[in-house]
Formats: C-alpha cells, structure tokens, sequence
C-alpha cells in the first residue's frame, strides 16, 4: 500500500520536464487524498463532538467546492494549458481557506488537526516564486489570526476520547509529513538525475563539436592534394590503357583507394548536423515511418518486417522528411545486415507529449562498449561501416526536440527507440 501511494505521489518529472507543470499535478493529487480525509472524518467528528449536526451541510458545501475546483483544475491540466506561477498561487490559496473553513466548523484552534496550517507554511516556499512565497506567508498568518479571534464551537472530550483523538491526529499528521518529505526527497533526486545528464549531454556536445572542428580543418587541408593526387593518377591510367590489366592493377587499386578516400570525406561533411537547414512539415509520424518500411521491404522481399496495422496517423509531428526517411532506412539496412534471416518489429506508442517508434531486430545485439558512447561519431561493429549513421540519427532527432535511445533485447537482438515531440510541443 505504501509503495502504491509512493507512485501516486511521484513528481514524474521525466514526463514533465515542466517543472511548474509537476507542482500543479502533484497539488492536485494531494487534493483528492485530503478531500478523502475529510470525508472519512465526518462519522469520528460528529462522534466526538467536533463537528456539530447544523453545521454539517456547510461542511459538506467546502468539500463539494473543493472537489468541484479540482475537476475543473484538472480539465484545465488536461487540455495543455501551460501552467504558472499565479496558477500554483491560486491553488494554494483556495487550499488554505477551504481548511480555514472546515477547522471554523470544527472548532478552530482546538482541533487538533489546526497543526496542518503548519504544513501549508512549508508549501509556500517549496512551490511558489520567491514573490509568491511572501504574499503566500501573509495570506497564512491572516488567516491563523482571523481563526484565533473567531468564534468557534468549543468542543468538550473526556480524557479518553482526548488520548484516541489527540493519537489518531499526531499518526495523521505525521503520514502527511512523512509523505511530503519522501515526495520532496524523490523531486530532488530526480533533478540531480538531470543535472547529471545534461552535465554528460553538455560534455558530449563539447566532445563533438572539437570532432566537427577537426573533421572540418582535416577535410580542408586534405582535400586539395587529394584532388591533385587524383588528377594526376587518371593521367597515368590514360597512358596505361593499351597495357594488360594484370600490368595495371596498381593504378586501379590506387584510383579505388583515393575513391574510398572522397567517400569519407563526404561522409564527415555529411555528419555537421544543423537544425536551421532543415525544412519541417507536419508530418503524420507513424504513416509516414510505415510507408518508408512499406519501400525498403519492397527491396528486400525476403526479410519478414511487421507493424501494426492502425498506425496513429492523427498524431503529428513537425519533422524534416527527407532527412528521416535517410534515417529510417540506415537503421533498417542495419537491423537487416545484423542478421538477414530475423524478422524486424516497428511498434508504435504514445504519452503525454511523444510519440515513440520502436525498431527491434533479431540479431545477435550491440556490444556494451558501444552502447555506453551512441550518438558519438566513428563507432561501429562491421568491418566497412563509417560509424556515422546512428550518428547523423542522434543529431537529427536532438535537432528536432526528439530522443534517440538504443538497446538490446532479450533473448536477442537490438531495439532503437526514435522519440518525436508532438506537433504542438515542437
């Protein structure tokens, strides 16, 4: 039960990158557990005498209008509305004086469960702006005065029912403690999670941008006596036409090894990703992946390639489309030559905010060390590979707002997972 209320409570925030955003669902989830509560406490509050039976319509009034802001709070978070500061402002602010409200009809200060107004000092600075955070203080201690000076029903207990209340309410209170404190913990470990990947990510963007320094100087500098070298050999190989080709094979091996030369060069030109030169267009993302795995299987008739038949093709996403359909066809080619005789899964799914595509082959599978450095250049299994598509993959999918990630499977087999950002996220 613990666990399950943990998982109710989690910030989620690599869900929600908004942080804003994250607070607000979490506000709202903490509202229906103490609406919950309230309920649950009518039978024990009129029992004991805090809540007297005129006032139990207005009770229920508070709650009914609680939970009626929270529909409608949630309706609003629903539709994509982006959430500020004013918004938690505001949350917070209804909190506090609908438990303002219901501790005036059930006895003010000498309920022992006053102590929660504490709590909401604690909300304040953990979820507001600093200038939230200050009107949020006063609005607190108004209200504490306001209740300290109102009228309220006093409530008379015997010494036992005193201990069974005064027990029930520490228990309670120290749960809502001890839950907002493990929410607070996980938040904080999850954001060192991400200052610890952007860190890597920022590190990474260093490392490649030294690469596409070098790789750009070296294809400058090599390519003019490249070019010479190549002029001057189809001169040779003009002279030593009339000879036999065993007399020749020497030019010809040289004329295919400086071609290998220009090939790489091209490839290291090919690999400087910018975002500014691509052009994006709506794109309904899963029918368009599906028509590009309907044209590559259309040259390999022999390899079982399957997808689904429903593709999701409301779901768009702003991408550039002759640079992806390059992409799906290089890690295609590369599921295929992982092992020609396997079948290759494309699986769709969707969240909040993406839309995934998953390319799963049966092949024997990447080695660790290369999966510990995708999205760096020059890294590859097969003996003529570049090391570049996966590459130019990564940079294409950072470029556009997506994820690139890459994995093995069990019992065999590799699993490359493109994340595109929908539409209105992009």
């Amino acid at each position: 039960m613990l666990k399950t209320l943990g998982l109710f409570f989690s910030p989620n925030l690599w869900k929600q990158p908004d942080e804003t955003a994250a607070k607000f669902h979490w506000t709202l989830k903490l509202r229906w557990v103490a609406l919950a509560v309230q309920l649950l406490s009518i039978v024990p509050g009129l029992y004991f005498g805090f809540l007297q039976p005129e006032g139990l319509s207005y009770f229920l009034f508070v709650i009914f209008t609680m939970s009626l802001v929270n529909i409608l709070s949630m309706f609003l978070y629903s539709k994509g509305t982006e959430i500020k500061h004013h918004h938690l402002l505001i949350q917070l602010t209804f909190d506090l004086l609908a438990l303002s409200a219901l501790l005036f009809l059930t006895g003010g200060f000498q309920n022992p469960f006053a102590s929660l107004l504490l709590f909401h000092a604690a909300l304040g600075p953990l979820l507001l702006s600093s200038r939230g955070n200050v009107l949020y203080f006063f609005l607190l201690a108004s209200t504490i005065v306001a209740l300290y000076f109102a009228p309220t029903p006093s409530i008379a207990l015997t010494a036992h029912s005193q201990s069974v209340v005064l027990l029930t309410t520490q228990i309670i209170v120290a749960f809502v403690i001890w839950q907002f404190t493990t929410w607070l913990s996980k938040t904080l470990l999850i954001f060192r999670r991400h200052v610890n990947q952007l860190e890597q990510h920022e590190n990474r963007m260093d490392r490649l941008r030294a690469v596409g320094a070098l790789a750009s100087g070296f294809s400058h500098e090599f390519a003019t006596p490249l070019n010479v070298l190549k002029l001057r050999l189809d001169r040779i190989r003009r002279k030593l036409e009339d000879l036999e080709p065993s007399q020749n094979e020497d030019s010809i091996v040289a004329g295919d090894a400086i071609d290998q030369c220009e090939a790489s060069l091209r490839n290291l030109l090919k690999a400087q990703v910018d975002a500014n030169t691509y052009s994006l267009q709506k794109t309904p993302i899963a029918a368009f992946i599906r028509r590009i795995c309907e044209s590559w299987h259309l040259a390999h008739p022999d390899t079982k390639i399957s997808y689904p038949d429903d593709p999701l093709e409301d779901q768009l996403c702003l991408v550039p489309q002759l640079a992806l359909s390059q992409t799906i066809l290089s890690i295609l080619d590369n599921s295929w030559q992982a092992d020609p005789n396997s079948s290759i899964q494309v699986e769709f799914s969707t969240s909040e905010r993406w839309i995934s595509v998953d390319i799963v082959d049966g092949g024997p599978g990447i080695p660790e060390t290369i999966l510990e450095k995708i999205g760096e250049p020059f890294l590859t299994t097969k003996n003529d590979g570049t090391g570049l598509g996966l590459y130019n993959a990564y940079n294409l999918l950072e470029a556009i707002g997506g994820k690139l990630e890459v994995s093995n499977v069990n019992p065999k087999g590799a699993c490359v997972k493109l994340i595109f950002p929908f539409e209105n996220q992009a």
